[in-house]
Parts: structure tokens; sequence; C-alpha cells
């Protein structure tokens, strides 16, 4: 008689060891939940709210599942998922619902009606995303490297600089824009300054012509040689002005404006060029 009581209150006390560690780890997971919903959400805490009471009306009867709760939680085949400050569910969420099947004819209809809403509020959400994407915008930089034989990086100069045109109109700068020719995407590797066919095209510095000549896209250009392994490059003129070989001195006339080889109308391409690397003109030219 005594092995049986001493064995029922054995079993009894196992019995309830068990449910107060069951009760602990329950606790401890609604603890972790509770704390990875408050760091997880953002904004004026009313994601944190609407989540805690999605999850916190979910009956969790053992530490099964449990641990399939927060493992569904991190899958990427949740029922929902945090991006950013926004919770987006999945239609995952419904077919938990349409999986609990009841047996009255009044239970059907209960959870049909909540099935309704619940679709009826997920239609909306879908709305008002899909209203808010058609406001969404920007103006975005498409980031490019730079073209072999081509650099962004800033280049200066120890001597000041004068601008190749006077009173001159930028129409296109250095890097990649739609060609106005071949309608494409393209690297300009210089810069273009519009003026009145004719007018004066300057040296920018002191040095020596280089090479002069015409081709089918640059037209009539000029190369002038600085020291350090800097030449400048000016194209479509109309008219070359200095001899391969001369000497000019910084403001002298080389050429005049033209609209020869590829162009749309009257202007001057300039480059930059060191040790064979085209940069960004505009480095140089600064304020002027």
């Amino acid at each position: 008689m005594k092995d049986n009581t001493s064995q029922k209150k054995e079993n009894k006390k196992t019995k309830t060891d068990y449910f107060t560690k069951l009760m602990l780890l329950q606790s401890f997971l609604a603890a972790v939940i509770f704390a990875m919903f408050f760091f997880l959400s953002a904004g004026d805490g009313s994601d944190f709210r609407r989540d805690y009471e999605k999850f916190s009306s979910w009956e969790i009867f053992d530490t099964l599942d449990a641990l399939e709760t927060v493992r569904e939680y991190f899958s990427s085949n949740a029922s929902w998922a945090v991006f950013g400050d926004q919770v987006l569910y999945s239609e995952k969420e419904e077919s938990v619902t349409d999986g609990s099947e009841e047996t009255s004819s009044a239970a059907d209809e209960s959870e049909a009606s909540e099935t309704t809403v619940s679709q009826e509020r997920d239609t909306d959400d879908q709305s008002d995303q899909t209203e808010e994407a058609k406001g969404q915008g920007g103006e975005d930089l498409q980031i490019y490297k730079a073209q072999a034989n081509t650099s962004f990086a800033p280049v200066k100069l120890t001597a000041p600089i004068l601008l190749p045109i006077k009173n001159g109109r930028f129409t296109s700068g250095f890097g990649y824009r739609i060609n106005p020719i071949t309608g494409k995407l393209s690297f300009h590797t210089g810069l273009d300054i519009a003026a009145a066919s004719g007018t004066n095209i300057r040296a920018v510095l002191n040095g020596t012509v280089l090479k002069t000549g015409e081709d089918e896209r640059a037209g009539k250009y000029i190369l002038l040689s600085h020291s350090d392994g800097l030449v400048t490059f000016y194209c479509h003129c109309s008219d070359i002005l200095a001899e391969t070989g001369a000497v000019i001195r910084q403001g002298e006339t080389l050429a005049k404006v033209g609209s020869t080889g590829w162009s749309t109308g009257p202007h001057l391409h300039f480059e930059v060029r060191k040790n064979g690397i085209r940069y960004n003109p505009a480095w140089l030219l600064g304020d002027s």
C-alpha cells in the first residue's frame, strides 16, 4: 500500500515538474518573441501593437508549436515578412485559417465570415500598397564605372587655366549620356561648349601643337601638348589656324568654332588628357 502511495506521489510530482518546466519554457519563448517584435517593429508602435496582438491571439499548447512558430517567422515562406518599416503579409496567412475545419454549420459560417473579412482587409492593404507605389519616384543616379582610358578622379593644376571659348554655353558634360547622334548610351570624354560658328577657340595654357587633322567623328581637330604629360583636345572646328609644332601662348587663337564631324550644331568638344587618361575638364575649369 505504501509503495502505491509513494508511486502516486512521485507521479504527481513528476507531472507537476513537467508542467512547471513547460510553463517556464513557454514564458521564456513569449518573452523572446515579445522582445523580437519590439526591436524589429519600427515607426510609432502601431506595427508592434498589431503584430503582438496577432501573435498573442494564437494558442500555443505545447513546446513544438511554439518552436515551429518561431521557425516560420525566420523562414522565407513565413506568413509574414518584415521589410524595413513595413510588415507585409502573404497568402499563407489565409491558408492557415482555411486549414482549421469545424464540424458545426454555425462554426463554418463564422469561419467563412472571418475569412471574407480577412480577405477584404488583405485586398485593402494590397490596394493601399498599389496606390502608394503609384506615387513613388525619384531622381536616381545610375552608377557606372569609367570607361577604359578615362577617369572620374579629380585633376588639378598649379597654373591658372582659361576657358577655351569666351561666353560659351555648356551643353554636355563629361561621362555617360545618351548620344545625340546615335540615341544610345555612351561615354562622353569631354565637355561640349556651344557658341556661334566662327567664334575664336583659344589655348587654355601655354603649349605646343602636337597634331592637327580631321576625321568622321571629331571633324577638324587640334591637339595641344603641355608639360607633365598634359594634352588638351579641341574638335568640331570649322577652321584650324595653328600648325603642327607651333609654340602657342595661353589665350592665343588656335581654331574657329564649327560643326564638323558628328555634331548637331556649332560647338567645341574640349578634352583634357594626362598621360593618356581622359579626365573631366570641369575639374580644371573650376569657377571659370
